[in-house]
């Protein structure tokens, strides 16, 4: 294998990797900022939300 194809394979695969780490870090960060909203004393309490 040459160099070339190496590098064009190695740079699909890192935006392959940055693809999925993308939607976790998002969904990790709004797990994490909502109960921080929750606990600064937002108007609805958590426990008696409406469903």
């Amino acid at each position: 294998m040459n160099s070339e194809s190496f590098a064009v394979m190695t740079r699909e695969q890192t935006s392959q990797r940055e693809k999925v780490t993308q939607p976790i870090k998002k969904s990790k960060e709004q797990s994490t900022t909502i109960p921080v909203i929750a606990k600064r004393g937002s108007p609805i309490p958590t426990s008696s939300t409406p469903k």
